[in-house]
């Protein structure tokens, strides 16, 4: 085809473009104008052997794929029982610091590392958290409370927290490396790699940081902009992820480094929240090293209506950080046991309207890259928690996906995942009021069959008092 031909082929298109005859009127039916009628239009292509199929909505569609959609894996006898440990560091000092700030450069550290430091004054509820564990489902990642299911959410987390780059798609991914552990450490708290001596312990092959380092670091330092990097660095290895009471472990310098290139630490925080959630559901015991301030307050803020139950329900931005009142362990197993859906403030008072993310890539739930591991949750399981009519959600392979870091194949996964936070979805959030789909119902019956909801017990020792135990008033001075 030579040029001229190339011209007029071009003449002939742009003249079908321009021509208005032929422009798509989106014609829509008012009350008063004469319906549209599509069925002489249905009923020609039926006379021709044209095969019509109804358009079904997304509802139809996700509860017709979910209908048998249970997970394939049975669950095993979990414990009757659980003894969790909530073992913690004295954060005391990290207190005294941050309220020893003036006002503005407390304004500076939020606005840099969001609402992290107002964690330190959160009293955690041990009697809830301990009757709480009780109701985890390890296979599907959200409490079984009675008539109603839920689980922490990225939104919710994200708005507690008010984290700049929690919004951002940018995930953490511990194979994003550019340099050594060392040079990480001494870029963050804006010094030379030699100055590091003396400040590193090693707990066999793992290196991490003591609190007593960073602490000194911080108070020599008072006027250093990366003081406030090192602050920050303290409240995530002590507070956010407490696995090495006392110390801050290289993992987290990791995610740091990454989490001041913008990348998103929420998912991280919730994928170790789960994990842990599930080591001590499964076992019947163990220590959890999620993030307890966060997990007591985002339970009771679903729980406790009257704003009178805080000391302070608007600290900050909408931010209820302070203290609720305090119940048993035994009272509280009879309040979870017997919840109702109008027992639930689904939408809890410092939750944005926002979008739920729901799904990434091509997995129907969302994978989420923790410090040593990974897992995953369903978020449409619990879409009434941003006001959202809840259906049958697509759940199929959820539980099999979790793996802790090591394994072979490992770095292919954490690919994937990573690959398919790159095309997130995200469903509205509604009008806030409980809808659930005819469906529902039965499938989350059949769904809970192998689930035992706890009875009633006799309270363990400590669990009728409101101290908190011992083994929480641990202490890290060199």
């Amino acid at each position: 085809m030579d040029r001229e031909d190339i011209k007029m082929l071009v003449n002939k298109w742009w003249d079908i473009y321009i021509d208005e005859s032929l422009d798509y009127n989106n014609y829509v039916a008012s009350g008063e104008d004469e319906a549209v009628s599509w069925q002489p239009f249905l009923t020609a292509l039926s006379e021709a052997g044209v095969v019509i199929k109804p358009q079904r909505t997304v509802i139809e569609e996700s509860e017709s794929s979910a209908r048998n959609d249970h997970l394939e894996k049975r669950m095993t006898q979990l414990p009757e029982r659980v003894h969790l440990t909530l073992t913690q560091n004295n954060l005391q000092e990290l207190k005294d610091i941050y309220h020893g700030w003036s006002t503005e450069r407390r304004r500076e550290f939020d606005r840099k590392f969001g609402h992290i430091g107002l964690l330190l004054s959160t009293t955690i509820d041990e009697a809830m958290l301990k009757a709480a564990i009780h109701f985890w489902d390890p296979r599907y990642g959200v409490f079984v409370f009675g008539e109603v299911d839920m689980t922490p959410t990225l939104e919710e987390y994200a708005a507690l927290l008010r984290i700049a780059s929690a919004t951002s798609g940018k995930i953490y991914n511990k194979h994003d490396a550019c340099y050594g552990f060392k040079r990480k450490l001494a870029k963050i708290m804006g010094i030379q790699v030699q100055e590091l001596e003396g400040l590193i312990t090693k707990n066999g092959e793992n290196e991490r940081i003591p609190w007593y380092g960073l602490r000194d670091f911080i108070l020599g330092n008072p006027d250093n902009p990366v003081t406030l990097n090192a602050f920050a660095l303290a409240i995530y290895g002590l507070v956010l992820f407490p696995k090495a009471l006392g110390y801050v472990d290289r993992k987290i310098v990791n995610l740091f480094e990454q989490l001041l290139d913008n990348a998103n630490p929420i998912p991280v925080i919730l994928a170790e929240t789960f994990r842990s959630l599930n080591h001590c559901r499964i076992n019947g015991q163990g220590r959890f090293t999620g993030c307890a301030q966060l997990l007591t307050i985002w339970l009771k803020s679903h729980f406790e209506r009257l704003h009178s139950e805080f000391e302070d329900p608007n600290v900050g931005d909408r931010f209820p950080i302070e203290e609720f009142k305090m119940m048993s362990k035994r009272a509280w197993m009879d309040k979870l046991r017997r919840l109702t859906a109008t027992n639930v403030i689904w939408k809890a008072p410092w939750m944005d309207h926002l979008p739920l993310l729901y799904r990434c890539g091509n997995y129907p739930w969302v994978p989420l890259l923790g410090l040593w591991g990974a897992t995953a949750y369903a978020p449409a399981l619990v879409r009434r928690q941003i006001g959202s009519l809840q259906f049958m959600p697509v759940i199929s392979k959820l539980d099999t996906f979790g793996f802790e870091y090591g394994i072979p194949g490992t770095t292919d996964r954490i690919f994937y995942v990573c690959e398919a936070w790159k095309n997130i979805h995200r469903v509205a959030a509604g009008a806030y009021t409980d809808i659930t789909s005819p469906g529902y119902p039965e499938w989350r019956a059949n769904r809970l069959r192998d689930f035992v909801i706890p009875e009633p017990f006799e309270p363990e020792r400590n669990d009728e008092t409101d101290e908190p135990s011992e083994e929480r008033k641990i202490q890290y001075d060199a």
